[in-house]
């Protein structure tokens, strides 16, 4: 298959030659397509996501599940790897910078009731985390996420704290049930009926007479 043609207001990110370049802020590694052997033909047995963006000091919290050995059957596939380690910083040091009035203003994530109290119910946990020098971190929109060897096991839901301690390899913990513990709508007000030109004693359901011989319509 041809190569798109490169234009001069628009870049293809899926073109290597058009789409962003190693060492870019964008830093996204192109596997090869169209492989015609040159000295500029990319190898992917000598690429990974931290040499493309140049950050090898760099922690990659996000990697695509894609990342593994290319074959050739794989060779034409253009599968990107964004790597936003670039990105986050320099907006991490804009923000840093933010006064008013002289004040110097920090900005942080606003954590709904849910995940705090499902923090607060995860207390156990990641107490017995830190005392067996395990690694974790919080997800979003709310997972607990624990390091093993080269894979992060997620609890998402107080059913999957069993397990999770399991592969851990930690002693079962009870914690308490975050979601049935959240408290539902406020129940609506209601109105006490009242009558046609007067009203109801507070409290008193309102009586409706039946129309009768003997007890005539109102």
């Amino acid at each position: 298959m041809g190569r798109n043609r490169r234009t001069e207001h628009s870049q293809n990110p899926r073109d290597p030659q058009t789409g962003p370049q190693k060492g870019t802020m964008d830093g996204f590694l192109h596997p090869p397509r169209g492989n015609d052997g040159g000295p500029d033909s990319p190898n992917p047995a000598s690429q990974s996501p931290v040499s493309a963006a140049g950050a090898d000091s760099a922690t990659l919290e996000r990697i695509s599940d894609e990342l593994r050995t290319m074959t050739a059957a794989m060779a034409t596939k253009a599968d990107l790897l964004t790597l936003t380690t670039t990105i986050q910083d320099a907006l991490r040091a804009e923000m840093a910078g933010i006064r008013v009035e002289g004040a110097q203003v920090s900005l942080f994530n606003d954590l709904s009731p849910y995940t705090l109290d499902a923090r607060r119910a995860l207390r156990p946990v990641t107490a017995a985390l830190r005392d067996h020098n395990i690694v974790y971190k919080w997800g979003f929109p709310f997972a607990l996420l624990a390091r093993r060897q080269d894979t992060w096991i997620a609890a998402r839901w107080p059913e999957e704290v069993p397990r999770f301690l399991e592969e851990l390899n930690l002693p079962p913990i009870p914690v308490t049930n975050w979601v049935l513990s959240q408290p539902g709508p406020a129940p609506r007000p209601q109105r006490v009926p009242r009558r046609r030109g007067g009203g109801s004693p507070p409290g008193r359901p309102l009586q409706r007479r039946r129309q009768g011989p003997g007890n005539p319509a109102e």
